[in-house]
């Protein structure tokens, strides 16, 4: 770091600095009870996901099959009148 213009003084902290970062992050490691309750949540999430996706399948073919009969009516009065 003194080569690029740095001081020796700022570069030490700099390095005190990493170093505990680097101790504090290998201190912190995860157990498989810690895993396991990640998963789990992760896992209910997906599934919370999941439910509101099914509900907008469903409101969605709920439209598209009511826009459909409602075309199908509108068609057949047409029809009805122009040929009738």
């Amino acid at each position: 770091m003194t080569a690029a213009g740095i001081d020796k003084k700022h570069a030490e902290a700099h390095a005190r600095v990493i170093a505990s970062a680097v101790e504090k992050q290998y201190d912190e490691v995860a157990t498989k009870d810690f895993v396991r309750s990640e998963i789990s949540a992760v896992r209910s999430e997906i599934s919370a996901v999941r439910s509101e996706i099914s509900a907008a399948k469903f409101a969605i073919t709920c439209w598209v099959v009511g826009t459909g009969i409602a075309l199908a009516a509108l068609s057949v009065t047409v029809l009805g009148l122009w040929i009738g």
